[in-house]
């Protein structure tokens, strides 16, 4: 099942990485997360070449924004590189207004500081690990040996919890994602499996996948002014 899983994962890698539009306002990781982990599971030679996120990027071009009384620049941040972006990038928050989120917070947040397949892998493995303990927050009603929070994920439990969510979003979630389920709680040591398992699937699929939204606050042009949140999945 393994191999079966890391083919599936390299589908799911290059689908992101090739249909992802360059937009803050997506709530998906950056095009170069997808591209180098990608490349950091199959391609053994790939952390000596150049990177992935090098070859996407379009040529630096002269942006002028405004500045703030903090001397911070804001404005869009569409069709730029990171190099590229202001300051402040403007966003919707949750709430509906129109504000900015400070670079560094957004990049911190949603992978954009990956700048190589390792840091790329590792970004990837604390998504998961998020992932999975909040699946097993979510079953540990239902299911006892659910693992607690000091559970340490393998790659195993971490393909499986991505199988798992990536079935939600192909539409097989009754089926491939039951089977991942099955092997997840069996990798983490759970004795007494259902033999339905669709409910726990869907509850596992979409507590995994709230467990990994982060918030980061959307300010007004002063950079100081919080007036929502920006949603980062």
């Amino acid at each position: 099942m393994r191999s079966d899983l890391e083919r599936r994962r390299i589908q799911y890698l290059l689908h992101h990485a090739f249909t992802k539009p360059e937009c803050v306002k997506m709530d998906k990781l950056p095009r170069f997360v997808y591209l180098a982990t990608a490349c950091a599971i199959f391609i053994s030679g790939c952390a000596t070449s150049p990177s992935a996120g090098e070859q996407v990027l379009s040529p630096t071009v002269q942006v002028s924004f405004p500045t703030n009384d903090s001397g911070e620049t804001y404005g869009s941040a569409w069709g730029l590189t990171p190099d590229e972006e202001p300051d402040l990038i403007w966003v919707e928050a949750t709430n509906g207004r129109e504000g900015y989120v400070r670079r560094t917070e957004l990049h911190a947040a949603d992978g954009s500081q990956v700048r190589n397949p390792d840091e790329a892998v590792a970004y990837m493995h604390r998504r998961n690990d998020a992932s999975a303990r909040g699946c097993f927050d979510a079953l540990r009603d239902d299911l006892p040996g659910v693992p607690g929070s000091d559970w340490q994920a393998t790659e195993d439990s971490r393909l499986l919890i991505e199988e798992i969510m990536a079935s939600e979003v192909r539409g097989d979630l009754s089926t491939e994602g039951v089977a991942a389920l099955a092997s997840l709680l069996k990798e983490v040591g759970v004795t007494h499996i259902p033999t339905d398992l669709s409910r726990l699937a869907q509850v596992c699929a979409t507590s995994a996948r709230d467990a990994r939204v982060q918030m980061i606050p959307v300010y007004k042009s002063d950079g100081v002014t919080v007036i929502g949140e920006f949603e980062i999945g």
